[in-house]
């Protein structure tokens, strides 16, 4: 009997961690400006968890900095002026909310967004005329 207590005491302590480190991020993001709480929003399929965890924690004096670094590092060409998978993530973002309009919510945040957004316009597509009705 005794060992089962423990086991659940042991549980208990992880899930209040686990919860107060939650509504501690959950807190740093309700606090952030319009503009960085956009970036972070719309980059949500593309951030890792630690990267996001650094820019929730970093003086709002440094997020400019980090969101350039974030874009930076994950420039295919960085010799070219243009960072490409920037423009074409963005352009994927527009692309879903044209392609999925569902239920009121913009196409990128659906799960076919998503989809969409992570791995581009499908190789072949099936569309069926509408039949008249009569």
């Amino acid at each position: 009997m005794n060992h089962h207590i423990k086991k659940f005491s042991f549980i208990g302590v992880i899930f209040v961690i686990v919860l107060a480190g939650s509504c501690h991020y959950y807190n740093l993001e309700q606090q952030l400006s319009s503009d960085h709480a956009e970036f972070i929003n719309k980059v949500r399929y593309i951030i890792t968890k630690k990267e996001n965890r650094l820019f929730l924690e970093l003086p709002d004096t440094e997020k400019d900095k980090f969101i350039q670094e974030f874009w930076k590092k994950r420039d295919p060409y960085p010799t070219t002026e243009e960072n490409e998978f920037k423009i074409e993530y963005h352009n994927r973002i527009e692309q879903a909310n044209e392609l999925f309009i569902s239920e009121g919510r913009p196409g990128w945040v659906t799960d076919r967004g998503q989809i969409y957004i992570l791995f581009g316009p499908p190789m072949d597509r099936i569309t069926y005329p509408q039949r008249a009705m009569g």
